[in-house]
């Protein structure tokens, strides 16, 4: 089953962007402390995957 999973996780672009979504969520609901909150937004802006729009989105999601 591991196998049928991680197949199915590495070919699609859908699966990918689902993934993404749950971090998302977690920094738009202000799940994580601030500290953690806030350094993961800054990693995310750093990163060369995320685009702009989805970067600047993120910065505005700071405590």
């Amino acid at each position: 089953m591991l196998r049928k999973h991680a197949k199915s996780i590495s070919g699609t672009e859908d699966t990918s962007k689902h993934l993404l979504e749950l971090p998302h969520k977690f920094i738009e609901e202000k799940r994580l402390p601030s500290w953690v909150h806030n350094k993961t937004i800054q990693k995310a802006v750093e990163s060369y995957r995320i685009e702009a729009d989805k970067k600047a989105i993120l910065k505005s999601y700071r405590i």
